[in-house]
Parts: C-alpha cells; structure tokens; sequence
C-alpha cells in the first residue's frame, strides 16, 4: 500500500500486487482514480503550487479498514494562498480494504455521518503565477475533526496503532497571527513564532471515536524524520538537543483497556484467541496483570481450561 499525494492536489491510495497472474508480470498496479482528499490550491509562483497545505501523519491498517490521520486546512480553497491560508487541524479519514474496486470516493469511505468538505472561493487569476487545479466541483467524504483549532495551527503529526486497534495521534502546534501578505492580494496566515511549539496527543479507537481528548505533553517536542515505536502500554522516540540524544517514553496503560477475550489484542475476538489461550493453559505460561484482566472470562482470579471453555462458547454464540 502506497500514499500519493503532490502535485495531483489530493491524495490517492495505491495497492500493488506482488504475484503473477495469467501471465501477465509481476507488480500489477491497480489504483483508484479517486481522490480521497484535495487539497487547496497552491500559492503564486512556480514555488507555490506545490504547497499542498496539508500535513501527513500516517496510513494505519486495521482489521477492517485503513485509518488516514494527518492535519489539513478545514476550508478547501480555489483561491492562492501564501503558506497557511488557515489552522490546520487534525483529521481522520478510514478507507475500505476494498477501494480499489469502487467507482464512487463516497463509498470508500467508513466513517459515516460527516459533513462534505467542497471546494469554495473565486480562483485566483492565472497570469501566469502558478498551475490551478481545482475545478470547483471537488467534494471530500469521511473527515472527521479531530481538534478546532483557533489562532493555532498543526505542523506535525504522527500516528501509531496500540493494543486493541487504537490510535495513539500526536502532534506539534504554532500560533498563528492573520492578515500577513508578502504578495500584494495574496492574503494568509504566518507562523509567530515556529520554534515555539507544544506538543500534545490524543488516543482514539479503531472507528474513530474518542478515548483521551487532546492533551499538553510539557517541556517536550517530536521528531519529525523518525518512527514512533509502540512497545508495552508505552511510546518512544527521541530528539536531539545540542549534540545530546534524548529518549521520551509516553505511558499510555492507563487509557487502554484489551477487549474481554482478545488474547493477542487485534481488537476482535476469534478462534485465534480461543488457540492461544488453550496452548498458553497447556504450556504453563506466566501472564501479566493485563492479561489475567482480559483472558480470565469468569474472572476467577485464575486462568485453566474454564476460561477457554468460556471463551469459546462466547465465540460459538457470536459467530
């Protein structure tokens, strides 16, 4: 799976097939030519209409979709503009595994009962300033806001899937002032002051709804040319700070609870669950407190062939 997005004015997926079929050679592309979402259009001069006034976070597979987190400006605009034309905020777009087979961009689309976010505003004069892209009929399906930001702006996020398919989304912030111009009637906004930036995150489940609101991480800043690892309830990444390596660990235990039954914690119960549990009870394994919380399913205290036997019959009853 592949994320597009530049010079198009949106952002397209892309899956890749790595086999041979009917003799026809490997890697078969089959994209959709739908864009999942647009972007504005760009600032004046051939440097501008590469802005895409967006920022990506990341593509997240899921066991029943894909998850799309980034931040983007909430107004899609045909007219230029000059760097940030508004706040941009955290959003979430979740993609059918199937996409590729769609024809309609609102059917690729899982989240439900969101507003269309459609192209609005005069374009921009050509005269030669720079490509225009939108048509006006542009329509965006799917987004979901995950903060409304006022005189602040998103200019980074990151994204990371944790037990039970959630979502861990963080995120660096600026202020923002208005009505800067460097361009005459290109009007738009400017950081004040860009190395200022805080640091927040939120955790949100598999369909997107909220577990943790917004949150200020103090006195720390991301990385923003590194993965951010998810090990044991816990984030981690690291920033440098005058030739020092510093290590920030995230605990997030406190806000995640595993799904009753979900050994493996994929976010559904199943006969794989019901496996790993019966070869577990056989081998003797020590379990940690979290998971005698999630596989004791006649929360005895103890684990043995009960729970197994009450497990599948949970899965039995709701196959």
């Amino acid at each position: 799976m592949q994320v597009l997005h530049g010079s198009t004015r949106g952002l397209m997926l892309t899956k890749i097939y790595e086999y041979y079929e009917e003799q026809v050679s490997a890697n078969i592309l089959n994209k959709s030519t739908k864009k999942m979402v647009h972007f504005s259009e760009g600032g004046p001069g051939s440097y501008g209409y590469n802005n895409t006034y967006s920022v990506l976070g990341n593509l997240i597979e899921l066991s029943d979709g894909y998850m799309y987190v980034g931040g983007l400006e909430p107004v899609l605009s045909r007219s230029y503009g000059n760097g940030i034309n508004e706040e941009w905020n955290v959003f979430v777009q979740k993609y059918s595994k199937n996409f590729y087979n769609m024809n309609l961009a609102e059917d690729m689309q899982l989240l439900k009962n969101t507003s269309i976010r459609e192209a609005s505003g005069t374009p921009s004069e050509y005269n030669g300033y720079g490509r225009l892209y939108l048509n006006g009929d542009e329509k965006d399906y799917g987004i979901k806001w995950l903060t409304d930001l006022k005189n602040n702006s998103v200019i980074l996020v990151r994204a990371v899937k944790v037990k039970g398919e959630n979502i861990v989304i963080l995120w660096e912030q600026f202020a923002i002032k208005e009505n800067y111009s460097t361009s005459g009637e290109y009007q738009g906004y400017v950081p004040v002051n860009s190395s200022k930036r805080d640091m927040y995150y939120m955790i949100i489940d598999k369909n997107a709804n909220v577990i943790l609101e917004p949150t200020f991480i103090p006195n720390v800043n991301m990385n923003d040319e590194e993965l951010y690892v998810y090990n044991n309830d816990k984030i981690y990444w690291t920033t440098t700070d005058s030739n020092k390596l510093n290590v920030h660990v995230l605990d997030i235990s406190q806000y995640l609870t595993s799904l009753k039954g979900d050994y493996d914690e994929n976010g559904t119960v199943d006969i794989s669950d019901a496996y790993m549990l019966l070869r577990s009870i056989v081998k003797e394994e020590v379990y940690t407190d979290n998971q005698i919380k999630t596989i004791d399913m006649d929360d005895s205290g103890d684990i043995d062939i009960t729970d197994a036997y009450y497990l599948l019959r949970y899965i039995v009853k709701n196959m």
